[in-house]
Formats: C-alpha cells, structure tokens, sequence
C-alpha cells in the first residue's frame, strides 16, 4: 500500500471511529498531569496567560511569581530547542506541577486583572514613562524582556476583557486542587522508585536532565500532605523529613515535627508482619517506635524498575542459541521469518525484536490518540486506553495475524463472545509518572476459581496468553517488571513480547504477576493482544505433568 493511500486509509478510519468512539473525555480528578491531551491545551492556555500578564500594571505578587514559575518553563522549553508542547516540558514531572501549581494557585487571583488588560492601538495616556529605569529596577536581562519581564511599554490599562482568552478557558480543563495533589503524589512516587536524590530534585534535576523547577518549602509540604492523604506512610516520611531540614523557624520546625510524629504513628498502626515486599515497599521493615530513623528499603518490583542488574536474570533454554530467525512454525512466515529470543525458559517468555515496522506504528497511534479514555480499572492505574478491533483498520487485522502466526494461538475476534479467541487490540499511553501497579492479566483464574458465572470470560475463557507491544522508546522509566520471575523489560520501539498466563493445567502461573513502571521522563505507548482459552484449548494441550 502506497504511504497516500495509508494516510487516506487512516483519516477515513478516524472520522468513523469519531462515530463508535467515545471521543476525549475529561481525566478523572486528580489525574490530570498524566493526561497528555488536556494538558497540552493548559500548556497552550497557560502561554497566553502569561502574555498577557506581562502587560499588567503595576505587577501583582501573585503575577510575578507566575511570570517567574512560567519563565522557567521558557528557557527549559528554549534549550530543548523546542516550545512548551515539547516532549521535554510535557513528558518532565517537576514541569507538570510546576504548570498545575500556577494554574491552581495563582491563576484564579489574577483572572479579574487579566480580563482587564488588553494590548493598546494606540500611545496610552497611563503608559509607563522612563521604560529602561522600570527594567532595570526589576532586574531584568534586557535579551529576554519580550519573553521573561513584565514590559509594559507601550500597553495600558483598558476596562475591556480579552474574548479570546475566555473563549480558551472554557474549551480547557483545567486543573483542580485534587490535580496538584496528584502531580505531587507523582513525585514522591518517581523519587520513591527510582531512588532520586532528594537535593537533586528539589533543584530541578531527574538524573542527568536539569530544568529551571525549584520545589520550595511549601512545595515539598504539600508532596508529604498528599502523600499522607494517599496513605503512602514511607513517602510521606521521607517529604516532612526532608521539610524538616528545609525550614529554620522554630515554630515551623515544631509544626512539621508534629506531622511527622502523626505520619510515624499511622504508619505503626498500619504495620503488617505478612507485607507483601516483593510487590511494595510501603512500609519500614520494623515500626517506626521500635527501631527509629529506619532508612527505607526497596522491593524487588522497585529495583527491576530501576533496572537494578542485581536482580535481572534471562532462563535460556540449556544449550540452545539465544537469538533466533525462523518461521515459528508457521507457513505464512517462511518468506519473511521473524528475529525472537527467550527472555525467560521457565516460565515461557519471548521476546520479538522488530515486530511492528514504524509505519504500523504511525497507524495505531494515529487512530488511537484522540479517543483515549481513562483506564477504569482498579488499583493504581494511571494510564489511558483504548480498544482497536481488527476492523478498525487493515493493519490492526494483519497484526493479529501475525501473531496468530508467531504464537501458534487463535486471537480472531468474532460477533458473540463465545466464538472469540481473542480480545481487540488495547491501546494504552502512559503520561507523567503514568504506571499499572503490579497486577494480572487474567479475570478469575487468579484466585483459584474458574469462569464460570464470571461475565468476563465465561464464554471465551480466561486471558491464556499475553501478546504486548511497545510502540514507542521512552527516555526514562516505563519497564514492565514481572517481580516473582525477577524479569525487566525495557521498552523499545517495535519490540513484542510473549508470555502465557496459564500453565497448562489451566491454572494461573504467580509468576506472571507484573507491572508497568512509572514513566519518568517522557511517554509510553504499547498495545496489548490477550489470547482467550477455550478455542485455544487444543493448541497448547495439557502437558503429562500435572503441575505443569
């Protein structure tokens, strides 16, 4: 197919997904910075806030300190060699509650004074004299006044409003108190599993990506509160502590003692000697009233996310080559054989390197990106999803071919749930500190019961297999940790992976829990293929050993 008619194919499908799809809905409260199509519209209106805030007069302190915050941003975006829709604004977390916290704090005192200003045709009669001295008197650096300073020369005062930026806060969502909130949980979160440096961060630094952000005092209290509200007891700790350090007034220091004293004591009372530390690390290995000033321990799915060499493993098959090229078995790849290895023997794992080429890439996020909804599942989920049937598009039906034909299973989709061997393609993207807690994939097998009466999968069986694709590289985080099998998967653009959730007996294998780590710079898209049992019952038949 020739790259017109692909586009053409594409715009098609897109105007009648519009008619099947529900299309952007607003992010669920509290999520917002992991919602990359709202908030680029708050990015967009937050720059025309700050045009207009330039020409103020005389400068509120509320309008400085955004000016300030909204500078940062600027020259981030500017050495980026890009604007404030770069990845690099969009995907940096410190940037996301920057934004969130003008928008939040600062944006509704100043909304009367901003419907107020307008940019004159005309020399005013209140314009600001001896414009040089009021530069200088604001320290600004005369080669960025245009983009940084409030310069009011040459603009007044007018009781007019500005239609057009009414018009753009009504199209926009903006965010709420509970959207600040969850920008911060964001950051302890990021901080937590990937171990950052607590003065790296609150200067601007995520590994080896600097930025203009600087998280104050009030900054890093409101991290610990919304840490506490969440009942992230070891997070929270860490936040007042580092609050602790930060102030030097003594009532302060009283106050935020008595925080942590509050913190330390529901972290006792929630204690459990049975934690589940493989998964999490929400708590000290001992109470904090018996062993105090613990330092907090990482669990396994932490230090897998961290891609933590100590606790990756591979399980190849004794003897065999690690890499492959070969049809799989499959006769409709014996042209084109595919490149697969074993990322684990025992269980089955395989990875397929180039699996999708970048135009099938450009194709599902193409018919995907502005029908995003909301994951609606349960916890932990920051993410966003969307189905593709295999009807959406050709290439989403020569895909489940394909891997029908790498994996040996049925994955076609049909018109009543009991003839289907496999769900629609999901679509997932991940945005700032976008992750899937540690999880399954399966509905009911999971917990020792089978299917029947569950409305999930009573008629096609449970998710037998897992088919995943990563659709894109992502600059920082992003792996999907399988913690009981001690198996880290980086993502890489095009790359497939395989795995079974069932053993062969029908039982569900432990060791194909796993989760997707939070992302910490940038964005992550995949997309999902699940392989239901019963109309694959024959093509993996039960093995003589009954464990198996």
């Amino acid at each position: 197919m020739s790259g017109s008619r692909t586009l053409i194919s594409a715009a098609t499908v897109l105007l009648l997904l519009q008619l099947v799809v529900p299309a952007v809905t607003s992010p669920v409260s509290g999520e917002l910075h992991s919602f990359p199509y709202h908030l680029r519209d708050v990015f967009l209106f937050d720059k025309e806030v700050a045009g207009i805030l330039r020409h103020i007069v005389p400068p509120t302190p509320e309008s400085e300190r955004y000016l300030e915050s909204y500078a940062g941003t600027i020259l981030d975006a500017m050495t980026a060699g890009g604007d404030v829709l770069d990845e690099a604004i969009l995907g940096n977390p410190l940037q996301v509650f920057a934004l969130i916290k003008r928008m939040v704090l600062y944006w509704p005192r100043l909304k009367d004074a901003v419907y107020n200003t307008t940019k004159a045709k005309e020399r005013c009669h209140d314009k600001t004299e001896n414009c040089d001295a009021w530069i200088r008197e604001r320290g600004c650096d005369a080669q960025h006044v245009d983009t940084i300073c409030p310069y009011s020369c040459g603009f007044c005062q007018v009781e007019e409003s500005n239609p057009g930026l009414k018009a753009a806060e009504n199209r926009t969502v903006l965010p709420s108190k509970a959207d600040l909130d969850g920008a911060a949980q964001s950051l302890a979160l990021l901080q937590r599993v990937y171990l950052l440096p607590m003065k790296h961060l609150v200067n601007g630094r995520i590994l080896d990506t600097d930025s203009s952000v600087r998280l104050t005092t009030w900054d890093i209290l409101r991290v610990a509160r919304a840490s506490t509200d969440a009942g992230r007891w070891v997070n929270a700790w860490v936040w007042y502590n580092e609050a602790l350090s930060d102030v030097s007034d003594p009532e302060a220091q009283g106050h935020v003692s008595d925080l942590l004293d509050s913190v330390e004591h529901q972290h006792d009372l929630n204690w459990r000697e049975d934690f589940a530390w493989r998964r999490d690390d929400n708590q000290f290995r001992s109470p904090l009233s018996a062993v105090p000033r613990q330092k907090p321990e990482s669990c396994v799915y932490s230090d897998l996310c961290r891609g933590d060499t100590s606790k990756l493993r591979k399980r190849i098959p004794s003897g065999a080559p690690q890499c492959h090229v070969s049809s799989r078995g499959s006769s409709l790849l014996v042209l084109q054989p595919v490149q697969w290895e074993h990322l684990s023997h025992d269980p089955e794992m395989v990875i397929f390197p180039n699996f999708l080429s970048d135009e099938e890439i450009r194709i599902i996020i193409y018919i995907s990106r502005g029908h995003m909804t909301k994951d609606p599942g349960s916890g932990g989920r920051q993410s966003h999803q969307v189905f593709l049937a295999n009807t959406s598009h050709p290439s989403i039906l020569r895909l489940s071919r394909r891997i029908e034909a790498v994996t040996g299973l049925f994955a076609h989709e049909e018109a009543t749930e009991k003839e289907a061997a496999g769900d629609p393609l999901k679509v997932r993207y991940y945005g700032t500190g976008g992750h899937l807690n540690p999880h399954v994939d399966v509905f009911a097998k999971h917990l020792n019961s089978t299917c029947d009466g569950n409305p999930f999968c009573s008629l096609s069986g449970d998710r037998m297999a897992t088919f995943m694709l990563y659709l894109n590289d992502v600059e920082a985080g992003g792996n999907t940790a399988f913690y009981n099998n001690d198996v880290a998967i980086t993502p890489k653009a095009g790359t497939g992976v395989f795995w079974y959730n069932l053993k062969r007996n029908g039982e569900y294998d432990r060791r194909m829990d796993h989760g997707g780590c939070p992302v910490l710079l940038g964005s992550k898209w995949v997309a999902v293929k699940w392989m239901r049992e019963n109309l694959n019952f024959l093509r993996r038949p039960c093995s003589t050993n009954p464990e198996e």
